[in-house]
């Protein structure tokens, strides 16, 4: 991404002749020797000391970084700058020296002070993630890193979603949900039921799991994994949960008394489960059904209305829920009113 070519400046970096050991300032003395051109300023009795510390600058895609570089005395010194991959088996490409920028690419630019150098990058592109070192050429050498990383918005999966976006379970199965969050900064995860508190109470979880030992119905809805990093807008990723379970059957009775007219009885079957039960009546044998029966089927009830309750005076009358889980039935003994 650099040239490296320039007419009047040739610089031979280094040979390494040892380790780098780790000064009590913060910064790296290279244990070397340097060869390069009158022109750099080398001061041998000069020992610098940094101003500044190693950071780790977060920028946003598209902005403008600045990497500053201070020296306690810098004296006659010559600052560079050099990207580097965050190894050190990794070759280094110069990017500026002194006031002098050994790119071609006009996002880079440099400034000098008394005290230091400054090195700005602005419109910061994918690639211009890395480890920049600011040099002082003197002797030895010695050098500091700042690291530059993009901040990326955060995104979220929940792993093993179905594609239908429903998970189906058994009551009394595990429920474990994990979701698996990514951006820098690195996200918080939370879990939430959508319009309703988790089973437990809790309106969210922080984390990135989300386990049930052994789910009821009470487990069943649609759960919500946000990350959120500060960065843009929080990310999310729902996963609707059903809970299959047999019928659960209740049978609530109602008479309904008319002036000079016949009582007339209401018998509500509540039949709950899932997959949705099938509802059935028994003992209506022989009961007139024309003008005298109605039904009114509503989700998860159905409401028999006998408008004469004279034709079903002492019968017992059950109303069944059956699904492919099994059966349950509730039951009623009519008497006159």
């Amino acid at each position: 991404m650099f040239s490296t070519s320039i007419t009047f400046l040739t610089v031979v970096y280094l040979v390494v002749a040892g380790k780098i050991s780790k000064h009590e300032y913060g910064y790296d003395y290279l244990d070397e020797e340097y060869y390069g051109y009158d022109d750099i300023a080398v001061d041998e009795e000069f020992t610098p000391e940094f101003l500044t510390s190693p950071s780790n600058l977060k920028v946003s895609l598209g902005g403008t970084a600045r990497l500053v570089c201070e020296v306690k005395d810098l004296g006659p010194n010559t600052i560079s700058w050099r990207k580097v991959d965050g190894n050190e088996s990794s070759e280094s490409v110069f990017v500026a020296v002194g006031p002098t920028l050994l790119t071609t690419d006009p996002r880079f630019q440099v400034n000098l002070s008394d005290h230091g150098s400054t090195l700005q990058i602005i419109l910061v592109q994918e690639k211009d993630e890395g480890d920049y070192q600011c040099q002082v050429f003197s002797h030895p050498p010695v050098y500091l890193t700042h690291s530059l990383s993009i901040k990326r918005p955060p995104n979220v999966t929940i792993l093993g979603r179905p594609e239908s976006g429903t998970l189906t379970l058994l009551e009394g199965e595990e429920l474990a949900l994990i979701c698996q969050g990514a951006g820098d900064p690195e996200p918080r995860m939370f879990w939430h039921r959508k319009n309703q508190r988790l089973a437990d109470g809790n309106r969210q979880i922080e984390g990135d799991q989300l386990i049930f030992t052994r789910v009821s119905r009470k487990h069943a809805g649609e759960y919500v994994c946000t990350a959120d990093n500060g960065f843009g807008a929080p990310a999310e990723s729902s996963i609707i949960v059903q809970v299959q379970y047999g019928p659960v059957v209740s049978l609530e009775a109602n008479y309904i008394h008319h002036l000079h007219e016949n009582t007339q009885l209401e018998l509500i079957c509540y039949a709950l489960g899932q997959p949705t039960p099938l509802i059935h009546w028994d003992g209506l044998t022989g009961v007139p059904r024309a003008n005298n029966m109605h039904f009114n089927i509503r989700k998860g009830k159905e409401i028999l209305l006998i408008n004469d309750i004279s034709t079903v005076v002492n019968r017992t009358i059950s109303c069944s829920g059956s699904n492919s889980l099994g059966k349950a039935m509730d039951k009623f003994i009519t008497k006159a009113s």
